[in-house]
């Protein structure tokens, strides 16, 4: 069956506005930045997406404990979790992800604050970069450049959902 890369792309980017976000993220790996005691993390090809979507799942769950509590996975609370649609960009090279995210949480103030030091101590390499999304337009641009390196020839690899990992 042949897809056409664009109209799945321009697809994609209608899905994803309709999902209506708070916050466009971009967790970075940067294996190679020098770390405080100016020694390397090695090289990019140490993060797979296998590594990386554990990663993802961690930093995922890490936050809702800070946002929802003790208690953050129970049935409960199911509807209090963080949301994303994550798409993995340079699985062979710069490895990182660019989300779409929709914070449910009483305690989202502290989303931006808790977001950056649970991927530090996550990896220590690594860099996270959050802009909120405040109109339709942010919305749109933001939809688009999540999709733009989307595959149609295997999503189930590039695109990560949070209830993916939901208990």
């Amino acid at each position: 069956m042949y897809i056409n890369k664009n109209e799945y792309a321009k697809e994609m980017k209608t899905w994803l506005y309709q999902f209506e976000g708070n916050y466009f993220v971009t967790l970075a790996f940067n294996p190679s930045k020098k770390l405080p005691n100016n020694t390397s993390k090695g090289n990019y090809n140490n993060w797979s997406v296998d590594k990386a979507v554990d990663a993802l799942k961690h930093w995922h769950a890490r936050l809702d404990r800070k946002l929802l509590g003790p208690d953050w996975g129970k049935e409960l609370k199911k509807e209090l979790r963080t949301q994303f649609i994550a798409f993995v960009e340079h699985p062979d090279s710069n490895i990182h992800w660019h989300l779409i995210l929709k914070l449910n949480s009483p305690k989202a103030n502290m989303f931006l604050e808790e977001a950056d030091a649970i991927w530090e101590k996550l990896v220590p390499s690594g860099t996270i970069d959050i802009k909120p999304i405040r109109t339709a337009k942010d919305n749109l641009d933001f939809s688009g450049y999540c999709s733009k390196a989307s595959r149609s020839y295997d999503p189930a690899n590039h695109i990560v959902f949070s209830s993916n990992f939901t208990m």
